[in-house]
């Protein structure tokens, strides 16, 4: 492949990979930024918690969810589906497509969303059946845990580095996709990283209330 035919490819995913989907639809029909409410991050995750306050329908709140949320996972499958390039390009490719999200030029580089979505949309191209089993277990963790959207996504995240820490260990195909699937995980997780202390909390204060509440049926007084 010549090298100037790579550079163009690299451009145009990192375009494409840049466009703001949630903070557009945010922007259009909520007329809001949501780069200054919620978690104050551009994407999905943080639609999802601005739309719960919105003046939507439930019906109209769950399409514009489900929209959004298939946009943003085609920002990372467009990019390897269309480009019909082999390994390795393929890989960084996918790692371009996963920057363009956190430094989109359309936002600012320094105002971009997590990964979690675009991270899911490159899995499902690299590893398919591990790009499955993370989006179902990550879609079933931001269910359990709709009020804590961000550890959702760190557990996601870590789901696909184990899986593909797996296939790597077990001699499994697919040698440089996993690996790349571990770094766009471990990216998602660095970005959520102001989270574990939120978790942490959360934790504190679960283990609080359980203590009180196992006092409470014991007969325990406050002092």
């Amino acid at each position: 492949m010549k090298t100037y035919h790579f550079l163009v490819m690299l451009v145009g995913t990192y375009i494409w990979a840049s466009i703001p989907w949630s903070w557009i639809y945010a922007k259009v029909f909520l007329n809001t930024d949501l780069r200054k409410v919620g978690s104050k991050n551009p994407g999905w995750t943080n639609l999802k918690r601005v739309l719960k306050f919105s003046h939507f329908s439930k019906f109209v709140k769950i399409i514009s969810l489900i929209i959004t949320l298939t946009l943003d996972i085609f920002r990372g499958i467009v990019p390897l589906m269309v480009l019909e390039v082999e390994s390795p390009y393929i890989q960084i490719i996918a790692i371009t497509a996963l920057l363009g999200n956190f430094f989109p030029v359309f936002l600012g580089i320094h105002a971009g969303g997590k990964g979690i979505t675009v991270g899911i949309g490159l899995m499902l191209m690299l590893n398919s059946m591990l790009g499955i089993f993370t989006a179902i277990y990550w879609l079933t963790t931001l269910f359990l845990f709709q009020k804590d959207i961000g550890h959702a996504s760190i557990m996601g995240a870590l789901a696909a580095v184990l899986l593909a820490s797996w296939n790597i260990y077990y001699g499994q195909d697919l040698l440089y996709s996993n690996i790349t699937v571990i770094l766009i995980a471990t990216g998602i997780i660095l970005r959520h990283a102001p989270n574990r202390a939120e978790l942490n909390e959360l934790i504190k204060n679960m283990k609080v209330k359980k203590e009180a509440n196992v006092k409470k049926s014991l007969g325990f007084q406050e002092s």
